[in-house]
C-alpha cells in the first residue's frame, strides 16, 4: 500500500513540474530489464534516493537519478522490501506514466482506496469506510467555511480589506476526525488556496493603481498544507491523504506560477499536513491540535449501525458517552457529535458532518439530540436527506443529511430540501432548525403508548417462537394436505411484511381451537408440535422455556376477531407509499404487520395518504435503509386532522375506496408490483392523488406545496399538542354491514385466557392485489 501510494506520487511529479519532464518514466524505460526483473530494486533506490538531500548523496548516482528532487516531509522515510515484478507488471507501470496525471485531482484518491478495499468488503463494512464525493464535501463546505470567505471577497474592493482577508486565510485550520484518505482536508485546501489565489489577482490590480508590486513572497505566509489536522484509525489512508495533500499543494502553486508568471514550487517540503494515525474516539483531540488555533471541524465519520457494531466500537461508544441515556440506540456515527461537542465546548468552532439520515428520525433523534441541545448545541444549517454518492466504482446505497452545527448562534440558518433523494437542492433562509431538520419548534418524538388522538389503537401481530415448525410454504402446506387430509380447518394464511407486500404464499397452523383429540388424531401435526415443544425447551430464555407447555399455540397471540387494517412494519424506501391494506380474522400475521384493528376507510384514507407518509418517513427508525413503521413512534405520536367535518370524513372515506377498487382491479400483481414508483399504474397514481386531496383539506384549505411543507406543519401540530393542547378528534363511525350475532360457542380455557374468539364475520378483504384469491382454503 505506501508503495502504491509513493508511486501515486511519482507519477503525478512527472507530469506536474515536480521531477524534470518525463524524468521518472525515462529512468524506468532505460534502466530495467524487459522481463521487469529489476524494477521493484530499482523504485526503491529511487525512494531512497528522494528522501536524501543533494548534500547526503553518492557522487556515484547514475546522471539521471541525481536529477531526482530532494521531497522530504516523511513521504519516502520508511524502507521495505520492494515487491516483485514481472513483464506484464512493468509495462502496465510504464503505461500509467504515460498517462496525463497533471488531469487528475487528488480528491479522488479516497475512491482509489475504496477499489482496493472492495476487494476485503467485510471490513470496509466494520470500519464503515465510505469515500465522500466532491459535490457532496462542498454542499458541507460551502455553508461552513467558503461561503463566508468567499462572500467577504465579494465585498472587498481595497487593498487593506484584501490583505485583511489574505491574513486570515492564511491563520485557518481545518479539522478532519475521521479523515480517511483526506478528501474533505483536500477539497478544503484547495477551496482557500483558489479563493487565495483569486485575491491575489484582485489585489494586484488594486496595487498597480496605486504603484505596488506583487511580492512572491506573499504566497510563502499563505495557507499551507500544515494547516490541515486528520485524524484517522487505519494507517494506509492516513499516507494517501498525506500524500494527497502534498500533491494539491503542488497543483495550485502551479497554478499560481501560471497566474503570475513567478515559480511557487516548494521543494524540498519544510511543511506537513498533520494526519494522526489513531481511534479518534479515544485520543485527546487537544494533543492533535489546539481548539484555540482551530477554525472548524468537518467530515464525514464511519457509517455504521448500532446493529453492525464491533464490542471495540461499543467500547469506544461507552467511553465518549458515559452514563448518557440511550446511547444503546445509536448508530456509531453519534460518538463524533458528542466527541466533538465536548471538545469544542466553550468555543465558537463551527462544525459540518456527513452522517446517515437514521440520526435525525426514529429514537436516537430524542437520544442524541435532547442531551445536545440542552448543552448548548445550536443547528445552523442543514441538507435533508439525499441519495449519498462517491467517486469510486459501486456507489454504495446510503442516505445522508449534513448538518452544521456549533455553540454560536449563526448569522443566518439555511435549510437544503430535496424534492427526491437524487434531486438537487433548494435553499431556504429559515429562523430555525429543529434535529429532524425541519424549520419548527426543537421537539422530540418519543415512544407513545397510546394514540396522541382519538384514533383506534395500534398492535403488534402474532409471534409464533416456534422454529419454524408451525409455519408452511405453499408446497409444505400441499405435501401435508396430501397426508393429513384433516389439517385443511387449521391451515391459515399467514403475512408478515415480505409476504403481504410481494404476494408470497406462507401458511401456518393455526391450532387455537384445536381439540387434544384432534391433535392426536393428526401424526403429521402432532410432529410439528412436538418439534416447537424441543425448540423451546433449548431456548435460554425461562419465558420461551415456559411456553413449551403450550406447543400448538404461537408464543405470543394477539390475532383481531374482526377486520383490521395491517400495516408492514418494514417497507422499501424507495415506494412513495408503505403498501397498507385490510384483512379479515381468519387472516394470521406475524410481529412484521402492526394491526388497526377497529379502523374503517376513513382511517385507512389517511394513512396512507402522502400527509401521514411524510410523517413516518420523517420519524420512522431503518432497517439499513428500508423503513420500520413503528407504531408507539410514528402511529401514536401522529397528528390527525383537528375535528374534520363530516364531508371532508365522507369525502376521505370515497377517495379510500377508490384507491382500493384500483387495486381490486390490479388483479395478479402483488402490491409491490403496482406501488413500485417507476411502474405505479396511471389510474393508482390519479387515485392517490385525489385521496390526498381529500385528506390535506382535513387539515386545511390551502395546498402543501412540498413534503417539508407538511412535516413543518405536522410538526408545529405536534409541538401544540405535546405543550398542553388537545386535538379533539372524533373517532369516526366504523361503517359495518348488519349481521347476525354468531352463536357463541364453548371456548377452551386457552381461547379464554388469550382473549380470542371463532369468527363467522365477513368483510370484504383488501389485502392486496389478487384479490380474487380467498383468504382461506
Amino acid at each position: 500500500a505506501v508503495f502504491l501510494v509513493r508511486l501515486m506520487f511519482c507519477l503525478f511529479a512527472d507530469r506536474t513540474g515536480l521531477f524534470e519532464p518525463g524524468l521518472f518514466r525515462e529512468i524506468l524505460e532505460r534502466k530495467t530489464r524487459y522481463d521487469g526483473s529489476d524494477v521493484g530494486p530499482l523504485v526503491n533506490h529511487v525512494f531512497a534516493v528522494l528522501d536524501q538531500p543533494n548534500s547526503s548523496r553518492q557522487k556515484s548516482l547514475d546522471d539521471d537519478i541525481k536529477l531526482l528532487p530532494y521531497v522530504n516531509g516523511h513521504l519516502f522515510e520508511r524502507r521495505f522490501d520492494p515487491p516483485a515484478f514481472d513483464k506484464s507488471a512493468r509495462k502496465t507501470l510504464l503505461k500509467c506514466c504515460a498517462f496525463n496525471w497533471s488531469a487528475v485531482s487528488p480528491a479522488i484518491f479516497g475512491a482509489m482506496f475504496q477499489k482496493v478495499m472492495d476487494e476485503d468488503k467485510g471490513k470496509r463494512r466494520s470500519i464503515g469506510a465510505h469515500y465522500t464525493s466532491e459535490k457532496n464535501i462542498l454542499k458541507a463546505l460551502g455553508p461552513l467555511l467558503i461561503d463566508g470567505l468567499r462572500a467577504e471577497f465579494e465585498r472587498a474592493t481595497s487593498q487593506k480589506e484584501l490583505e485583511a482577508l489574505l491574513s486570515r486565510i492564511s491563520r485557518i485550520t481545518v479539522l478532519d476526525p475521521a479523515c480517511g484518505c483526506g478528501n474533505f482536508l483536500v477539497i478544503a485546501y484547495r477551496e482557500l488556496r483558489e479563493l487565495e489565489i483569486e485575491i491575489h489577482r484582485r489585489l494586484a490590480r488594486v496595487r498597480r493603481r496605486e504603484g505596488e508590486r506583487l511580492l512572491s513572497l506573499e504566497f510563502a505566509k499563505g495557507i499551507n498544507v500544515s494547516a490541515m489536522y486528520g485524524i484517522e484509525i487505519e494507517e494506509f489512508p492516513c499516507r494517501v491523504a498525506e500524500t494527497a495533500l502534498y500533491l494539491i499543494d503542488h497543483l495550485m502553486n502551479m497554478k499560481a506560477s501560471e497566474e503570475f508568471g513567478e515559480n511557487f514550487i516548494r521543494l524540498p517540503l519544510d511543511k506537513a499536513p498533520h494526519i494522526t494515525h489513531s481511534n479518534a474516539l479515544r485520543l485527546d483531540w487537544s494533543s492533535v491540535v489546539s481548539k484555540d488555533r482551530l477554525s472548524c471541524v468537518v467530515g464525514n465519520p464511519p457509517f455504521i449501525g448500532k446493529a453492525f457494531r464491533t464490542k471495540d466500537q461499543s467500547k469506544d461508544m461507552d467511553l465518549v458517552f458515559g452514563d448518557w441515556d440511550g446511547r444503546g440506540e445509536l448508530d456509531y456515527v453519534a460518538s463524533w457529535y458528542v466527541k466533538t461537542m465536548q471538545y469544542v465546548t466553550g468555543t465558537t468552532i463551527p462544525v459540518a458532518f456527513v452522517s446517515t439520515n437514521s440520526i435525525t428520525q426514529g429514537e436516537q433523534v430524542s437520544a442524541l439530540w435532547s442531551r445536545l441541545l440542552q448543552c448548548g448545541v445550536s443547528i445552523h444549517f442543514a441538507h435533508r436527506t439525499f441519495r449519498w454518492d462517491n467517486d469510486a466504482p459501486g456507489i454504495a446505497g446510503v442516505y445522508c443529511v449534513i448538518i452544521g452545527w456549533g455553540f454560536s448562534e449563526p448569522r443566518q440558518r439555511l435549510l437544503f430540501d430535496y424534492d427526491t433523494p437524487r434531486s438537487d437542492p433548494m435553499v431556504r433562509k429559515v429562523d430555525r432548525i429543529n434535529p429532524y431538520l425541519v424549520d419548527s419548534a426543537s421537539v422530540f418524538i418519543r415512544p407513545r403508548r397510546k394514540p396522541l388522538c382519538g384514533v383506534p389503537p395500534i398492535s403488534f401481530g402474532n409471534m409464533p417462537n416456534d422454529g419454524g415448525h408451525l409455519l408452511l410454504s405453499r408446497e409444505e402446506k400441499s405435501e401435508l394436505l396430501k397426508r393429513e387430509p384433516s389439517a385443511k380447518s387449521f391451515l391459515r394464511r399467514i403475512y408478515g411484511s415480505k409476504e403481504f407486500i410481494n404476494g408470497i404464499d406462507r401458511w401456518c397452523l393455526w391450532l387455537v381451537d384445536a381439540k387434544p383429540s384432534d391433535l392426536r388424531s393428526m401424526p403429521e401435526i402432532m410432529k410439528r408440535v412436538e418439534a416447537v415443544r424441543a425448540h423451546r425447551l433449548k431456548s435460554d430464555r425461562p419465558a420461551t422455556r415456559k411456553l413449551a407447555e403450550t406447543p400448538a399455540l404461537f408464543g405470543e397471540i394477539r390475532q383481531p376477531a374482526r377486520r383490521y387494517l395491517a400495516i408492514p412494519k418494514t417497507s422499501s424506501e424507495n415506494r412513495r407509499f408503505i403498501p397498507m391494506g385490510f384483512l379479515g380474522p381468519t387472516v394470521i400475521t406475524t410481529t412484521e404487520i402492526q394491526m388497526v384493528i377497529d379502523a374503517d376507510f376513513y382511517h385507512f384514507g389517511v394513512l396512507t395518504s402522502t400527509m401521514h407518509m411524510a410523517w413516518m418517513r420523517q420519524v420512522c427508525g431503518r432497517l439499513e435503509s428500508r423503513y420500520r413503521y413503528s407504531a408507539e413512534i410514528v402511529y401514536n405520536n401522529f397528528p390527525w386532522p383537528d375535528q374534520p367535518s363530516e364531508k371532508h370524513i365522507q369525502a376521505v372515506r370515497s377517495a379510500a375506496q377508490a384507491v382500493l377498487q384500483v387495486r381490486t382491479s390490479q388483479a395478479g400483481q402483488s402490491l409491490a408490483d403496482i406501488y413500485d414508483t417507476d411502474v405505479m399504474p396511471t389510474a393508482l397514481v390519479k387515485a392517490h392523488r385525489l385521496l390526498d386531496k381529500a385528506v390535506d383539506r382535513c387539515y386545511r384549505s390551502q395546498p402543501f406545496e412540498n413534503e417539508l411543507a407538511r412535516i413543518r406543519f405536522l410538526f408545529d401540530r405536534y409541538a401544540a399538542l405535546t405543550a398542553g393542547g388537545q386535538l379533539s378528534l372524533p373517532a369516526p363511525k366504523v361503517n359495518r354491514s348488519p349481521r347476525k350475532s354468531p352463536a357463541k360457542k364453548p371456548r377452551s380455557s386457552q381461547t379464554k385466557r388469550r382473549g380470542l374468539r371463532r369468527s363467522n364475520d365477513s368483510y370484504p378483504l383488501f389485502s392486496h392485489t389478487s384479490f380474487g384469491q380467498p383468504h382461506s382454503i
